[in-house]
């Protein structure tokens, strides 16, 4: 099953000054099946990339590659802070959500008392209906399991621009 791996990290200075100190590492990695990166509209500060992996599997093989711990230390000059990695097991196809000028990112942790389930049902009758072909709205809306914190979830929406 196909996984998503988020990973974000406050830019350095230099990555600031010059963003195509990333383009090695894009190289790198675009030995999965798809790969979307750039800054938070917020805080431009704020960098992400997103990996599409074929499996969970073929994360777990690149970090026993003999050259990630390389490629590792030479990302460090694009960090001015920890690199925080999450994998998010989507129910449904997420690469409209990424493939959209703009992404919407949400976690979560539902309250007691609701389920995945139930979040989800919310979700498919949103993606369902005529409301999901609001003007600028690139459905549908994709949700998943965030697999280092059981319990949280990952919501993801394309937009065409952030002043939709």
């Amino acid at each position: 099953m196909a996984i998503t791996e988020f990973a974000s990290f406050t830019a350095s200075e230099a990555y600031l000054a010059d963003s195509a100190l990333g383009d090695a590492a894009v190289a790198y990695l675009k030995k999965a099946e798809g790969i979307v990166h750039g800054f938070q509209v917020e805080d431009k500060t704020t960098a992400y990339i997103v990996i599409t992996w074929d499996s969970y599997e073929s994360f777990e093989k690149l970090l026993k590659r003999e050259d990630y711990r390389p490629f590792m230390e030479s990302m460090k000059a694009n960090l001015a802070g920890p690199l925080v990695v999450q994998h998010i097991e989507f129910e449904i196809d997420s690469s409209n959500a990424f493939g959209a000028p703009v992404t919407e990112l949400a976690t979560m942790t539902l309250k007691d008392g609701h389920s995945l389930e139930e979040y989800s049902a919310l979700i498919a009758e949103f993606n369902d209906s005529e409301v999901s072909q609001t003007k600028g709205l690139n459905p549908p809306i994709a949700i998943g399991k965030i697999k280092q914190t059981p319990g949280s979830y990952f919501t993801a929406v394309g937009w065409d621009s952030v002043e939709v």
